[in-house]
């Protein structure tokens, strides 16, 4: 069974997220069943999510396959793209700021969820495009309703007789449907799929262009996978598009590939801050957009630890990582990560570009520096943060 600290997280899990709850309980099954790392039949939080994390990494090393691994040269860097649903229009802005640093160079991109998306239009050079998109949307586009059926619209006629005629037309609607739909997700993905098609991204990331990976979770064995998007056919790179943005309780999983994908960011087992992919193939040297605050993340930095700690010395050595945060919180659930509104994100790319252009003059620094005291490139990280420097991520979450 889960350690006591796991079963206290899991009791705040509200009534309704069944799915959580069975992804937590599947997790510490595959522990005893599969992995076997440890022989104690009581796993502490911090040697079970290790071990999680060790057998993650070794299903990371499959998805991308031996021939594409690349020798990275020194000063090319791969962009690191987090998930945050509307907060992503704070990295459009922030590409845009990085891009006009000349000393810079891209070589790969990285992302889960929104974070695949943008990277997705980074990798397929199309800033205008993503800059469209962004400043055209409407709520409707994302969080689109869908069309109920024919037998659940006969099942809502046939109950309207049965309610308590006290009750208002309009609470009597909402209670039928609340009944009948209840068990099903209330979005459909057909207004982004019509924005990805419309934005011709998926016929442009052939091998030729910047190499682009996106992280979903696994339905079935409860996992994050990565998919390299430039060896896909334009109808997969669709489809992987939807599972990496597939928000679980808000769409239904989508069918891709292998299996049934949700959201790469999926709560507590998720890989919301994607490094291993890159890292796999050669890259070194990481620029990181979150999409959380400093603040954000103090304030989250033991669920943090306990469900990333994507960033390990035993994972990453001689790699560097240079970390850009907002200086604000971008939102909370409803007026942030489900906010699409096209003036909000107009706000949020202004906001993301003047923030890295005041940044960049530290950026340059940070893309020159090579090491500080007590480093080792071969045993050590390094964090860059506004002219600080860290040997681990832990360190660097310390400090903020």
């Amino acid at each position: 069974m889960f350690s006591d600290n796991v079963k206290n997280l899991m009791q705040f899990i509200p009534e309704g997220y069944e799915d959580l709850k069975k992804v937590g309980e599947e997790m510490d099954s595959n522990f005893e069943r599969s992995h076997r790392i440890y022989s104690s039949n009581s796993l502490d939080v911090d040697r079970s999510m290790d071990a999680f994390e060790v057998n993650s990494r070794a299903f990371e090393n499959l998805d991308l396959d031996l021939q594409d691994k690349i020798e990275a040269s020194l000063d090319t860097y791969g962009l690191i793209l987090n998930g945050g649903g509307g907060k992503g229009a704070y990295q459009i802005g922030a590409i845009k700021a990085l891009a006009e640093i000349s000393d810079l160079k891209f070589g790969a991109v990285a992302g889960t969820s929104v974070g695949a998306l943008n990277a997705a239009l980074f990798a397929a050079g199309s800033y205008e495009k993503a800059y469209d998109i962004w400043t055209q949307i409407d709520p409707e586009d994302v969080l689109t309703p869908k069309e109920m059926t024919d037998s659940q619209l006969d099942q809502i006629n046939q109950a309207q007789g049965s309610i308590d005629p006290r009750f208002s037309e309009e609470q009597i609607k909402d209670f039928i449907i609340s009944e009948i739909l209840g068990k099903h997700t209330k979005f459909s993905r057909n207004g982004l799929k019509k924005i990805i098609r419309d934005s011709n991204i998926s016929s442009n990331l052939g091998m030729d262009k910047l190499l682009c990976s996106i992280t979903c979770f696994d339905c079935k064995d409860y996992r994050p996978k990565n998919f390299l998007l430039n060896k896909l056919t334009p109808e997969d790179i669709e489809d992987g598009l939807l599972a990496s943005s597939c928000m679980p309780f808000v769409y239904d999983p989508v069918r891709f590939m292998d299996g049934d994908y949700y959201d790469g960011g999926y709560p507590f087992f998720g890989n919301n801050l994607p490094l291993s992919p890159l890292y796999n193939i050669g890259f070194r040297n990481f620029i990181v957009i979150h999409l959380a605050s400093r603040n954000e993340c103090k304030k989250d930095i033991n669920m943090i630890r306990l469900n990333r700690k994507n960033l390990k010395e035993s994972f990453y050595n001689g790699a560097k990582y240079i970390h850009i945060f907002p200086s604000w919180d971008l939102g909370d659930l409803f007026d942030g990560t489900l906010n699409f509104h096209r003036e909000y994100a107009s706000e949020l790319i202004k906001w993301g570009y003047d923030e890295v252009k005041i940044q960049t003059p530290k950026i340059k620094e940070d893309i020159k520096k090579t090491g500080f005291d007590g480093y080792n490139d071969q045993f050590s990280e390094m964090h860059c943060l506004d002219g600080q420097y860290f040997k681990s991520y832990d360190d660097l979450l310390d400090s903020l």
